[in-house]
């Protein structure tokens, strides 16, 4: 297995276990403090002052983004913003909702530690986003993007439920991707990096 493939597989297996993630729980606070810990060891940057954690309190909950920077080449063009949620509904363990995506971030912001993209990246691991968040102002995006989010993106790519068994003859490679009218370049783009086999 290649060592990445190998890295991805830690990072799950650390994140995703039986107590789950879910808002206030050890397995929550110890998902966060691992997070933190790759982002540092990669010597990533704070996004802002000198933690990854973000702590944002509403009027019944209180919730900590963990948020870093990728320093690119062009640090004055725009960034683009990949991100993930890092907790769970309950105390479901999460492998594929959502510990394989922040996983994914993990790695991207590995790769950029060493080969630096055109722009600055920022990698951003939410809270608060799972059953019973959704579509609240509580969520853990949406008081990071109208609170803290201090220059304009590129585009953002949000990763969910990444290796989630689509139990549909035929669909099981399939990638789902919404957000495709947002630009007109997307589908042109996104078909230009398919791979030759493996997705549908």
């Amino acid at each position: 297995m290649p060592q990445q493939e190998e890295q991805l597989l830690e990072h799950v297996k650390v994140l995703a276990t039986a107590d789950g993630r879910a808002m206030g729980t050890a397995g929550h606070s110890r998902a966060r403090k691992y997070i933190c810990a790759i982002l540092k060891h990669l010597q990533l940057k704070p996004y802002i002052d000198e933690s990854f954690e973000i702590i944002q309190r509403t009027a019944t909950e209180e919730l900590i983004n963990v948020v870093a920077v990728a320093p690119g080449r062009h640090p004055d063009r725009k960034p683009i913003l990949v991100g993930a949620h890092y907790d769970t509904f309950g105390s479901l363990p999460g492998a594929d909702d959502n510990a394989a995506a922040v996983s994914i971030v993990l790695e991207i912001g590995r790769s950029l530690a060493y080969l630096p993209a055109y722009c600055d990246l920022v990698l951003a691991l939410f809270d608060n986003e799972e059953f019973g968040y959704l579509a609240r102002a509580s969520m853990g995006s949406t008081r990071f993007y109208e609170d803290v989010c201090e220059r304009p993106v590129r585009c953002a790519f949000i990763m969910d439920l990444v290796g989630h068994d689509a139990a549909v003859p035929n669909l099981e490679q399939l990638m789902f991707v919404k957000g495709m009218e947002s630009s007109p370049t997307w589908a042109a783009l996104l078909r230009n990096t398919e791979p030759s086999e493996g997705l549908s």
